[in-house]
């Protein structure tokens, strides 16, 4: 064998080459949720909406759901025994940077941080579940644990979280998970592609659950998207770069 055979590389085996043809789709991997997604959307969107007393909001024994700034009460943190503290929303590192101080000053939180986007569209799943069901099933099995999940507003990024959270690590439902959320968090997964990587995931999972009756097979019509609402890192950091020139201008 020559030293350039040698150098060939041979891809391993199982995987796709150039020249094997494409695969054939396999409809079971790709079920048709819509009736289910139907079906959250009119749960989410009707009935009562009972807005928590105080955040954090107890989902599960040991997982809570927040928005942002009840988190800075470390005092009543210590209170209700929470030991972990899950981020989801992106922050500019003026901001995260004091955060993750402020964690690691109090002494008894571990801090984990996922930089999620509250978009339509926006793969938060595909992006970030990996991550944070690292984090989350650490806290589930071990004792006298607590994680409280946030975002921004307690309701897009981290609702999907710990959505994806009940069906993955407590083996509920999809219906049963969305309904145990709104029941203690009231309005939450506003983000309408939320909701349908949250019924793609129960789908993988195998926790669809029996397919609800009177909802189309239809999926609904496309959604425009709100990122223009959503300002990125870097839009945040050049308006705040503007401003600190305009102020250096006027003192000038």
């Amino acid at each position: 064998m020559s030293q350039d055979q040698a150098n060939i590389p041979v891809p391993p085996t199982g995987l796709q080459t150039d020249d094997d043809p494409p695969p054939e789709p396999n409809v079971l991997d790709a079920p048709n949720i819509w009736a289910w997604y139907h079906a959250i959307g009119r749960l989410l969107e009707t009935g009562t909406f009972r807005e928590p007393k105080d955040l954090p909001a107890q989902v599960t024994p040991w997982m809570m759901i927040s928005s942002e700034y009840p988190l800075r009460n470390f005092e009543r943190l210590l209170e209700l025994g929470v030991t972990h503290v899950l981020t989801t929303n992106a922050m500019v590192p003026e901001l995260l940077e004091p955060a993750q101080q402020r964690y690691a000053k109090c002494g008894f939180i571990t801090h984990g941080y996922v930089a999620g986007r509250d978009r339509e569209g926006y793969d938060m799943l595909g992006q970030h579940w990996g991550d944070c069901l690292e984090f989350l099933s650490a806290v589930r099995g071990a004792d006298n644990q607590k994680v409280v999940v946030h975002c921004s507003a307690g309701q897009n990024r981290s609702g999907l979280i710990v959505a994806a959270a009940l069906i993955a690590l407590e083996r509920m439902t999809l219906i049963e998970a969305v309904e145990n959320l709104k029941r203690v968090r009231g309005v939450v997964l506003i983000n309408r592609s939320f909701r349908q990587q949250l019924c793609e995931f129960a789908a993988k999972e195998g926790l669809l659950g029996d397919k609800p009756e009177g909802f189309s097979d239809e999926p609904p019509e496309p959604i425009r998207s709100f990122e223009f609402l959503y300002p990125t890192l870097e839009q945040v950091s050049n308006e705040e770069d503007n401003q600190g020139d305009s102020r250096e201008d006027s003192q000038r």
